[in-house]
């Protein structure tokens, strides 16, 4: 990191390991594969909503084991931080607001 073309790179490799297992398991298991609809990705932050954990089960599948991934819901999965917002779910709804990383 810390070269222009840092965060393309990030991203082309991400993406890449992303599509090969979409591919793959799309052919196996169409709605395995659909229930990461509400994942993004921007750059090498990640977000999966509503997907009943299956990111974190299925994680290193898709990503080289290289790579030091970390899990950082809350203890009870209903708050959570992605990039610089805080993310909280509140009847049933989700609330977001400014989160300070220092």
């Amino acid at each position: 990191m810390g070269t222009d073309c840092a965060p393309f790179l990030a991203n082309l490799y991400l993406f890449s390991y992303e599509h090969e297992w979409m591919m793959k398991t799309a052919k196996v298991d169409r709605k395995l594969a659909k229930s990461f609809d509400d994942s993004v990705r921007y750059i090498d932050d990640l977000l999966a909503i509503n997907n009943n954990g299956l990111m974190k089960m299925y994680m290193n599948d898709i990503y080289p084991k290289e790579l030091d991934l970390k899990h950082e819901n809350s203890d009870n999965d209903k708050s959570t931080s992605y990039l610089d917002l805080k993310l909280d779910v509140m009847n049933k709804e989700i609330k977001k607001s400014l989160y300070d990383k220092t």
